[in-house]
């Protein structure tokens, strides 16, 4: 779904999300369909404001015990699209400005909305996912999940790397 900066009226439009292929089903598991809206509004030849809504929920494996669960996604986004490409090279290091954090370089003065959408699904997602926050994960030596029961290992049967720092303590 691509928008031209002209096709943008000043006083807006809104148009409700579909998936017509911007989705990254290869990369995600939906666990809902997703829902939500975005609203265009041209301030010049060179700028839009794009604002949006995604909902959805997604299918994410816990980080500690591997068990598939559901997850909520429900973003807001606001964004400036400019008009043009960056005006810095693109490995320079640069220290952005606040105002500049939510802007978008549009090359030929088009949005790529489904770019932004599929964004906006991989930045609403945690980094660690956790099934409940007193996940105990798995055995690290035999692999039992912990919150399901105890395991028999002995846990100093595992060599860590930080064992030779017990010798030196003992001392």
């Amino acid at each position: 779904m691509k928008m031209l900066f002209k096709d943008i009226p000043c006083t807006g439009m809104v148009w409700n999300i579909v998936d017509d292929g911007w989705f990254p089903y290869e990369d995600v598991d939906v666990a809902e369909p997703v829902s939500g809206c975005v609203t265009a509004r041209r301030r010049d030849d060179s700028e839009v404001l794009l604002t949006g809504v995604l909902q959805t929920a997604v299918v994410a494996r816990c980080d500690r015990c591997g068990k598939k669960m559901r997850l909520k996604v429900d973003q807001d986004f606001s964004y400036t699209c400019v008009a043009g490409e960056e005006s810095f090279a693109p490995h320079e290091e640069i220290e952005l400005r606040e105002e500049e954090y939510d802007r978008i370089y549009c090359k030929d003065s088009v949005i790529d909305i489904g770019a932004i959408l599929r964004e906006q699904v991989f930045l609403a997602m945690p980094v660690g996912i956790v099934c409940r926050s007193d996940c105990k994960g798995l055995c690290f030596v035999c692999g039992i999940d912990l919150n399901e029961g105890r395991c028999t290992c002995e846990r100093g049967s595992a060599s860590s790397p930080f064992s030779v720092l017990g010798k030196v303590k003992g001392r």
